[in-house]
């Protein structure tokens, strides 16, 4: 009788210490944190890479006409910056954004450990084509023909600047329409724009800044 006695003083003794509640985490303590981006690695192709030029050489030509974009263009479109924390949506927002310009074959980004275990946002980017040609013709029932014949480039200089020219032939006048297109001028965001049209029948323009 007294053995249990003993016994049953020493759980109630110890029980309080079996239902001491434990301090509760914090979100920041329970979270890993987020590691941060050390550098940005841009890589730019043209928009034919060195094995797909060695293969043709028209690819060759193409490549020594067209500019590739410059890395300030693709800086612009980053959601992410050296010295945040790593974030995939930034980075996928970030791809989507370029997607949306237009300007490449291939846009793709992802994440490297460098040989000393900083961690870097590698952007790999590979040009399109960006000179396109407008060609319309038709021909009326009475031998009378009508047409545009011009070039629109969409990656000036590798700027991202678009600036299209064409002669155009209606039936009753002819002339030269031009436009062009700055969301950047050396690097800096900067929106101007105008439209010219030179026609036989008169002039008219106007430009936006």
């Amino acid at each position: 009788m007294r053995r249990l006695t003993r016994l049953l003083v020493g759980s109630v003794v110890a029980a309080p210490f079996l239902f001491v509640p434990l301090p509760e985490l914090s979100a920041q303590e329970v979270a890993p944190q987020a590691a941060i981006i050390d550098t940005i690695i841009i890589e730019r192709d043209n928009v034919f890479n060195e094995e797909e030029a060695a293969s043709s050489g028209i690819f060759r030509i193409m490549n020594k006409i067209h500019v590739t974009t410059h890395e300030f263009v693709i800086r612009d479109y980053l959601q992410f910056e050296a010295g945040e924390p790593f974030d995939s949506a930034a980075v996928a927002e970030s791809e989507r954004q370029l997607r949306l310009r237009r300007l490449f074959r291939e846009i793709a980004m992802d994440s490297v450990r460098l040989e000393d275990g900083r961690l870097a946002v590698r952007v790999h980017s590979q040009d399109g084509w960006s000179l396109k040609p407008k060609f319309k013709f038709s021909v009326a029932s009475t031998g009378d023909w009508t047409g545009t014949f011009g070039i629109n480039e969409i990656n000036l200089l590798g700027t991202g600047n678009q600036v299209y020219a064409a002669y155009v032939k209606e039936l009753d006048r002819d002339g030269l329409n031009a436009s062009a297109l700055f969301t950047r001028i050396f690097g800096w965001d900067f929106d101007a724009g105008g439209n010219y049209a030179g026609l036989s029948d008169g002039r008219n323009g106007n430009w936006l800044m």
